[in-house]
């Protein structure tokens, strides 16, 4: 191949790989779930035939993609590992990518994102009760005026303690259970709906479940009872990994340097199998 259907190659290959990295930061954005392999074969091959760029190797198109995420936004296409129970644990392609925010955090400015969303929280309280359902935000709460908003904030701390219950529950508990846990926390099960977020605790659950941070698995304990019971997902193991859960548990209980090696020891005693799957599937990940 000459040097100069080279540099086509590479011209095409850009452009198919920088319309597909808005393609993808928009399902990230406006879905938040998982994005399957072939979802993007079938986009870049309509972006191919739209920009009529002809035949475009799909493998170096997404290495583009990816490191226009990593250069541009400091993201990164992070492969999945298989859903719990396939039997292809060894598969050289990954089926299923999310995006993780690979940017090293900034306390001052965590810190001052924080006291942002608390002061906007803390003027959708009125004597106690919240108002913010009833107030009219729809030309305010844009990112230019305002980080974040009350659902999204309350979605992600709900997320936050149902993973904890699941993974400190050995990464197996019953759905009556894990209800009875979040009641603790005020959370209403009885089929109204939760506060702020306005879902009620089976749509949260699913939702949850659509999203892959948890698994739902039916047992049968008798001839017409079915037992639900929850695990982590797959999401959960690449976007809140072992590190994250030790991270967490430290700032809450104010653990000590020293202490952090035992700390993670009775994590991983505690969790049980939680991220089993993810540590086997490295090697096949890297290799891919």
């Amino acid at each position: 191949m000459s040097a100069k259907n080279e540099m086509q190659d590479d011209v095409k290959i850009t452009l198919v790989a920088g319309k597909l990295v808005r393609f993808i930061m928009s399902v990230a954005e406006s879905q938040n779930t998982t994005i399957s392999r072939g979802r993007l074969q079938k986009r870049a091959k309509e972006i191919c035939e739209k920009e009529e760029c002809g035949s475009v190797p799909f493998k170096e198109v997404l290495k583009k993609a990816d490191r226009m995420l990593d250069d541009i936004y400091g993201y990164e296409l992070k492969s999945l590992p298989p859903r719990s129970g396939t039997q292809d644990h060894t598969a050289s392609k990954a089926q299923h990518y999310i995006l993780l925010d690979k940017k090293k955090p900034i306390a001052t400015l965590d810190e001052l994102v924080f006291s942002h969303q608390v002061t906007n929280y803390m003027r959708t309280i009125q004597d106690g009760e919240y108002i913010g359902g009833k107030l009219n935000y729809e030309t305010t709460n844009t990112l230019a005026n305002r980080v974040g908003c009350d659902a999204d904030i309350a979605l992600k701390g709900l997320l936050c303690v149902v993973l904890c219950i699941v993974l400190f529950s050995k990464n197996h508990i019953l759905q009556q259970e894990l209800c009875e846990q979040l009641q603790t926390f005020g959370v209403p099960t009885d089929g109204s709906n939760i506060p702020i977020i306005n879902m009620t605790f089976q749509d949260l659950l699913r939702l949850f479940e659509k999203q892959e941070y948890l698994i739902k698995e039916v047992e049968r304990s008798g001839p017409e009872l079915e037992v639900e019971i929850y695990r982590i997902g797959r999401r959960t193991q690449v976007e809140f990994p072992l590190e994250s859960l030790v991270q967490l548990v430290m700032e809450l209980i104010d653990v000590t340097d020293d202490q952090v090696p035992n700390l993670t020891q009775d994590i991983q005693r505690n969790i049980a199998d939680s991220y089993a799957m993810t540590h086997n599937n490295d090697a096949a990940n890297s290799s891919e």
